[in-house]
């Protein structure tokens, strides 16, 4: 009787019945995409009908139908299916966009006063899946479920504070309390309430795993904060190990998160702990020159942004450009997860390291997970929001720490798969474009006319990319481990999207030419002495696994040969520069970090350019 229910009544009812996702991008193929449990359940399905329809016409290859009234009767009958099953299609997608609509304008858009806020509070919350209950003094509501209760209230201005039914052993959180305050405020603000659902929607997910263990089930809500403490230790022994090198008293943000490990700042823009990955150079700037004047001093051994600042600045989502976050989430598995690594296994890979803060090699924490009837149906998974361009050695790396089983099956780093996705080159440079492009062209001018301006080749690797979005881990050791790989990308990716690049073959003139095309003897004489200023510098750039970019460029008349700059990422020791060749060039390699670290580091053939003297 079950087999028989399994079989469906034609071929082409079969076909119909496979679900068929929307939209398959090569560069989410792998098991780090956030459909990539969809994809492997459409998979199982595509290869189950295939089975059966092989099976079926199989056995009909032998039937001869000769009778043309029988032919077309049958024609008529799929037809007519067919167009059932579009009328059934279209139903279905209408009323799940008529859903999502419900659900995006469920919040009232009036005005902003204290009781349509608490309407609108109430109806979001519910949505979620949370009881409200408004309480008798005005601006005031109570949202429970069946273990988590927060108390909202609007006057003088909004705050949440949550508490525990049921249990002695929940924690006050501020960091949770300001993280809902902020967001109810956005509501009473006239704001998009998406952003409490979806938070409220987590923390019931808790809640619900929290109901199952009676008292003991506030745990799921105090371990962001728990580990969020143990966290700040080492970054305050990472800053104070920086600070006693650079003798400041405080060590810039941007050189702790690249020398360093990703700053852990709980409750960030989700309910969950948040990590700062990176930040580019703009980036930093932004926040170093927004931070109000009347900010007090850094306390020693810590870094030049205050807390405050950073939550006011970064929680927005999608993030500001330039700044690379992560969280770390407890989701539901719909297919099964990797087997957890066992004490005994030693990571397969160079990360995490810590050389700034040795300490940190002994701690290992273990995530949570849910015992019982729960086993097993729920992850912890450190996601990127949007992604990651990655190229495919740095997603092998990551594939190396999460997965150490697995990892004769992920041997080599060259082009294996470029037949399924574009290189990692192309994806960062222009993704809008289904296209590959060997090399792409650039055009520098120095804002000060230091040097002539430069034209930049970039010729890019023959190596696959991928959008890394989601990873599950088991502990803290491979949070670090994969910040760390995604760190060293994000610099590269910055280091590149320094300027705009144009493929090679849609570029036209980057630079006005001089027509003229005949030279003087007043150019051959300055040839000749050396003080001749070219129209323009050829720059050929070249990236170097792990994390290194080559510039070349010719010397400076009249010298011949050419000069290699190399611009390395150097685990501690951050961007690191090395200059071969540039005769009587008088520059500072600490100079030349310096302009790495703020954002011109292609600029820099032109800084060396200008630095060499003419030989005598």
């Amino acid at each position: 009787m079950t087999e028989s229910s399994n079989i469906h009544p034609t071929l082409l009812s079969a076909l119909q019945a496979t679900p068929m996702p929307d939209n398959i991008a090569t560069s989410s193929l792998h098991p780090f995409s956030t459909s990539s449990e969809k994809l492997v359940t459409f998979l199982h399905a595509l290869l189950d009908t295939t089975a059966q329809v092989t099976h079926s016409m199989t056995l009909h290859s032998a039937t001869v139908l000769n009778d043309s009234r029988t032919v077309s009767l049958l024609r008529q009958q799929s037809a007519g299916q067919h167009t059932l099953h579009l009328f059934r299609t279209q139903v279905v997608q209408t009323i799940d966009t008529a859903k999502e609509r419900r659900r995006t304008d469920m919040g009232y858009d009036g005005p902003s006063d204290d009781s349509t806020t608490l309407a609108r509070v109430s109806t979001w919350s519910s949505a979620a899946g949370m009881q409200a209950f408004p309480e008798a003094a005005a601006g005031t509501l109570v949202l429970g479920g069946k273990v988590l209760v927060l108390d909202v209230a609007l006057i003088p201005e909004p705050m949440v504070h949550a508490s525990y039914a049921g249990s002695t052993e929940g924690r006050d959180s501020p960091a949770m309390d300001a993280f809902f305050s902020r967001l109810v405020s956005g509501v009473s603000n006239g704001g998009d309430g998406r952003r409490l659902r979806d938070a409220l929607e987590y923390l019931m997910r808790l809640d619900e795993l929290a109901a199952h263990e009676s008292n003991a089930g506030a745990r799921w809500f105090g371990e962001v904060d728990t580990l969020a403490k143990e966290l700040t230790k080492f970054t305050q022994a990472e800053a104070g190990f920086l600070t006693s090198l650079t003798g400041h008293p405080a060590v810039p943000l941007d050189v702790l998160l690249l020398r360093g490990h990703a700053l852990g700042l709980p409750y960030l823009h989700s309910p969950t702990l948040c990590f700062l990955v990176y930040l580019s150079p703009r980036a930093y700037l932004s926040l170093q020159r927004s931070v109000p004047a009347t900010t007090p001093p850094p306390l020693p051994s810590s870094f030049d942004i205050p807390l405050a600042h950073l939550y006011n600045c970064l929680s927005a989502d999608p993030p500001p450009t330039g700044v690379t976050r992560a969280s770390l989430t407890l989701v539901p598995l719909q297919t099964l997860s990797q087997a957890p690594p066992s004490p005994v296994d030693a990571l397969l890979t160079g990360h995490p390291s810590f050389p700034l803060a040795p300490t940190a090699i002994g701690f290992l924490h273990d995530f949570p997970l849910p015992t019982g009837p729960d086993a097993g149906k729920y992850g912890w998974v450190l996601a990127f929001g949007s992604g990651v361009v990655m190229s495919q050695s740095r997603m092998l790396e990551i594939a190396r720490v999460v997965q150490p089983h697995d990892q004769l099956s992920y041997t080599g780093a060259g082009p294996t798969l470029s037949f399924m996705t574009r290189g990692w080159v192309d994806m960062l440079l222009n993704p809008g474009s289904t296209l590959s492009s060997e090399r792409y062209t650039a055009a520098y001018v120095s804002p000060s006319n230091m040097h002539p301006p430069l034209r930049l080749t970039l010729t890019a690797p023959e190596e696959p990319g991928f959008l890394l979005e989601r990873v599950q881990v088991y502990n803290m050791q491979e949070v670090w481990a994969v910040l760390e790989i995604v760190r060293d990308q994000c610099w590269l990716n910055e280091f590149l999207n320094g300027i705009a690049w144009i493929p090679e073959a849609a570029a036209g003139p980057l630079i006005e030419e001089d027509p003229s095309t005949e030279a003087t003897e007043e150019e051959l004489r300055a040839l000749l002495s050396g003080t001749y200023i070219p129209r323009s510098i050829p720059v050929n750039v070249y990236v170097i696994a792990p994390a290194a970019v080559v510039l070349t460029f010719p010397e400076r008349p009249p010298m011949p040969g050419m000069v290699s700059i190399s611009v390395v990422l150097n685990g501690a020791a951050g961007a690191t520069v090395e200059v071969q060749g540039a005769m009587g060039a008088d520059v500072q390699m600490s100079t030349l970090e310096e302009t790495v670290r703020r954002g011109g580091a292609l600029g820099l053939p032109g800084r060396v350019w200008a630095a060499s003297q003419a030989a005598p």
